[in-house]
């Protein structure tokens, strides 16, 4: 067989593993499930590739490739060739769409991708120096810091995808937690004083240049960015809300700030107790959600979230509690906070375990796997292995090893409001 033979025979094997083309499939649990065979891997041995020996002509090779074609396959160019396409169509969708793809998709192996993406950091586009640093810091590699501070100090807007890219830059070094960039944040701050910036700053644990000026607003996202900056000069207005006012949402936020700033232990008890219709409630199958309102879900949730990260034994004895629960989103806020915040690992282990091996289904396949990543729990490390036996997949492979360096930046904010450490206690 020549070498093109040989290439397409690998795809098609691949093909055939990715659609699973026998009738059985695995279940997380081990159970068996029945599959479809999608019909245009059928129609490969009915358009005539019967054998892959017999695929010496180029009309053979030419019928398998266009079948392959049919369920998706592609052939790929180098991933460079692949940027630079998107980025001469000029459309902002798509440059951001590839840059994605490129370290996503698996179209290509990360030795590759890197070196193409560090390349693009120096590109004339500012918008293209942008997702190049972001596709970079998504993957763990600090080469954009560069690019990104560049952009933050450019001294004059530029739009990216409905939103000046110097915020978006800002945001980004924010949420991957980089401390150096708070100068540059700062200066950004001072010609570009918006809501996104100051908050980027507070992210940072960074306070404004004109702090000491600033009035205080009595809002719920004020409060917390008062808290997460530090600015204990607003503690005798934040408790003053948090004992008079009626509105759970800045009673939540007031109530984290002084447990925050002061260890206010009312603030925690409150917080506790704020947090139990959520863990307790029970959910309706029929809707999805809980029998209790869903904006009181939300609002007791957000106040799970807001204790996740006080280090205290009244927060961590109701986190344990939480991952009891029978509402999913309250389970994922109380194991991430118990690992990353309040570094207790043991119990949250256990749910992150349940949930490989089967005997769960409340964190969801891709938040247990993030954290299996992150865990030297043997019994987590027993389940993954027993599920990638099992499954086949090549998922347990994905999450805990090709993608072990990747941050936990890139998916940890949806769970915790604030983070106190940067990686589980192992």
């Amino acid at each position: 067989m020549n070498r093109k033979a040989v290439i397409y025979s690998s795809l098609l094997l691949g093909l055939v593993i990715l659609f699973i083309g026998v009738k059985i499939g695995r279940n997380w649990d081990g159970s068996a499930r029945e599959m479809e065979v999608p019909v245009a891997t059928a129609d490969i041995g009915r358009n005539g590739v019967k054998n892959l020996h017999e695929l010496k002509s180029g009309n053979d090779l030419q019928s398998l490739f266009s079948a392959l074609k049919g369920v998706g396959l592609h052939e790929y160019p180098p991933v460079s060739k692949f940027l630079k396409d998107a980025i001469s169509s000029g459309d902002k969708g798509e440059i951001q769409r590839a840059f994605h793809d490129a370290y996503f998709s698996r179209h290509w192996k990360m030795s590759e991708v890197v070196p193409a993406l560090i390349e693009f950091t120096s590109d004339p586009d500012p918008f293209v120096r942008l997702n190049a640093a972001e596709a970079l810091y998504a993957v763990g590699n600090h080469n954009g810091f560069k690019a990104l501070v560049g952009i933050v100090l450019m001294g004059h807007p530029s739009e990216g995808i409905g939103q000046d890219i110097r915020i978006e830059a800002a945001e980004e070094l924010a949420r991957f937690r980089e401390q150096d960039a708070v100068g540059p944040i700062t200066t950004l701050y001072s010609t570009t004083p918006s809501a996104e910036v100051s908050l980027s700053l507070a992210n940072l644990g960074a306070q404004l240049p004109d702090a000491t000026q600033l009035r205080f607003v009595a809002s719920d996202l004020a409060i917390e960015e008062y808290a997460k900056a530090g600015m204990s000069r607003f503690l005798p207005q934040i408790s003053a809300i948090f004992r008079n006012t009626s509105e759970t949402r800045l009673k939540n936020a007031s109530a984290w700030a002084l447990a925050s700033l002061s260890n206010d232990q009312s603030a925690i008890a409150y917080l506790a107790e704020a947090s139990k219709p959520a863990i307790e409630a029970t959910a309706n199958p029929a809707q999805g959600v809980s029998i209790i309102g869903r904006r009181d879900l939300l609002e007791s949730q957000q106040a799970l979230k807001f204790l996740g990260s006080i280090q205290n034994p009244v927060a961590k004895e109701t986190l344990v509690t939480a991952l009891k629960s029978q509402i999913p989103e309250v389970v994922r806020i109380a194991t991430v906070n118990l690992i990353f915040n309040q570094r207790e690992a043991e119990q949250a282990d256990a749910v992150v375990a349940a949930e490989l091996s089967g005997e769960k289904h409340i964190l969801g396949a891709t938040l247990a796997l993030n954290l299996a990543a992150q865990s030297n729990d043997p019994e987590v490390k027993a389940a993954g292995e027993k599920l990638a036996r099992q499954e086949g997949s090549g998922l347990w492979d994905l999450f805990t090893v090709e993608r072990k360096s990747w941050p936990i930046y890139n998916w940890i904010d949806d769970y915790v409001v604030k983070l106190n450490a940067s990686g589980p206690p192992r």
